[in-house]
């Protein structure tokens, strides 16, 4: 059978896998002492494993980061964060509706001691939190 596969192809026959002009570009640059095959082959396995540590490094990273944030005292710690940022937020509204008139002088003291107040117990369990 190797026989017959052989006596089909010509002897002169030399495929042209490569266009001239890329045959012409390698042998004028830096790399013409190295196998072309080769280098594309490290090249793409170079580039495969960057994506590969890539991709892994940023899941391991992801698993972390959710493993932290599953725990108890970080949901406690965030959740009283977010308490804060809300009570500082209502407390700028209550100022800025008192500076436009939209509400009395009696109404924004009361509401604004009720936050501020609101607010120390919030610091205190994170001061409590944090130590």
């Amino acid at each position: 059978m190797l026989s017959w596969l052989v006596a089909s192809v010509p002897p002169t026959y030399t495929p042209h896998f490569h266009p001239e002009g890329h045959m012409k570009m390698w042998y004028t640059s830096p790399f013409n002492r190295f196998e072309p095959h080769l280098m594309t082959a490290i090249l793409a396995i170079i580039i495969i494993a960057g994506m590969c540590f890539t991709i892994h490094f940023r899941s391991k990273a992801k698993t972390t980061k959710e493993t932290w944030e599953k725990t108890a005292d970080e949901r406690v710690f965030q959740q009283l964060m977010r308490k804060k940022k809300m009570t500082l937020n209502k407390l700028l509204e209550i100022d800025t509706l008192y500076h436009e008139g939209k509400i009395t002088e009696a109404e924004y003291e009361l509401k604004s001691r009720q936050y501020r107040h609101y607010l120390y117990e919030i610091k205190i369990k994170l001061n409590d939190f944090m130590t």
